[in-house]
């Protein structure tokens, strides 16, 4: 199930991009900010079901919590702006 959020997540950054350099339409800053909050909300999400499934199988998990702690700092930062 993570596995496809993180697709997703790619997805929703790799097709405004690719539309981007294909047809030299730009988006605004609001709907890149939508976009890029998105896709960071999404790997959140699979990494919090990673650690899910990791603490039932009783892994390692403080490094997938980092990784949730600094994409949580780089989303706020990145809405406040």
């Amino acid at each position: 199930m993570s596995s496809i959020l993180y697709i997703i997540a790619a997805l929703l950054v790799f097709i405004p991009t690719s539309i981007v350099l294909v047809t030299e339409f730009t988006f605004s800053s609001f709907f890149s900010k939508i976009f890029l909050s998105a896709a960071l909300t999404l790997i959140i999400v699979g990494k919090i079901l990673t650690i899910i499934k990791k603490s039932k199988n009783d892994k390692s998990i403080p490094k997938d919590v980092g990784i949730i702690i600094g994409l949580l700092i780089v989303l706020v930062s990145k809405l406040l702006r």
